[in-house]
């Protein structure tokens, strides 16, 4: 079980550019008949056949051991799941997201995502209460800042 990482991800840019980062980066969930937008790292980021898990595992011995779909998975987002039904909530008046991410937040998801999507700023508030850390990350195209404690 994993100790859970609380993200608030705000974007900054145009209507228009907003607007196209929800319909991109959104998938349709249905729980108990009620349906609702949640944010998918892996609709605009696929890690699964997309990633050299041999190249990862020559960068990191001691993850040998570890399945294909976690090292692709940790590779391309920066954490080890998508994010689900129960840990994503959409406020489109305010374009923020949150959601909690196991163990660390997803970093290179949100590297990957500047690059996609320049006209908008990206910032994200993470903390980590389990293992006592907590920050902000911004990213602008090519630009990122990671500011933690």
């Amino acid at each position: 079980m994993p100790n859970w990482c609380e993200n608030t991800l705000k974007l900054v840019g145009s209507k228009s550019d907003i607007e196209k980062f929800h319909e991109e980066n959104t998938i349709v969930l249905e729980k108990h008949g009620v349906k609702k937008a949640v944010l998918s790292f892996e609709k605009s980021v696929p890690a699964n056949g997309k990633i050299d898990v041999e190249e990862v595992r020559k960068r990191n011995p001691d993850m040998k051991c570890l399945p294909d779909w976690y090292l692709e998975q940790r590779e391309a987002w920066g954490c080890k799941w998508d994010v689900g039904a129960d840990d994503c909530t959409i406020s489109n008046d305010f374009s923020r997201y949150s959601f909690a991410t196991p163990w660390s937040p997803p970093y290179a998801w949100l590297r990957t995502i500047g690059m996609l999507y320049p006209t908008l700023k990206f910032t994200l508030d993470y903390d980590e209460p389990a293992m006592d850390y907590i920050g902000t990350m911004s990213v602008e195209g090519m630009s990122f800042e990671d500011t933690f404690v």
